[in-house]
């Protein structure tokens, strides 16, 4: 194992390695639901949309920042040109 800031260098012994790297989204739940609404003409719910790691994964505080920004803008028109912005 290698530090980036100070180049040290450490040596781990390990029986596994877990690589997290290049991670897909998981978006098995809403591709399910999105074929539900689209096939039935009555359902429980009226949109369905993406956030958070349903579209990338992302690191815990960005996808919290994900939920709360949705519910922030729940029954809202959203401006597709403004960006993601954190406050």
């Amino acid at each position: 194992m290698s530090y980036t800031h100070t180049e040290h260098q450490q040596t781990i012994k390990a029986d596994t390695l877990i690589m997290v790297t290049a991670r897909q989204p998981n978006n098995e739940l809403y591709q399910a639901l999105n074929q539900r609404l689209e096939s039935e003409s009555q359902t429980l719910f009226r949109s369905l949309r993406r956030i958070s790691d349903c579209e990338a994964p992302t690191i815990i505080a960005a996808a919290v920042y994900a939920g709360h920004r949705y519910a922030r803008e729940l029954d809202t028109e959203l401006d597709p040109d403004v960006p993601f912005r954190i406050e």
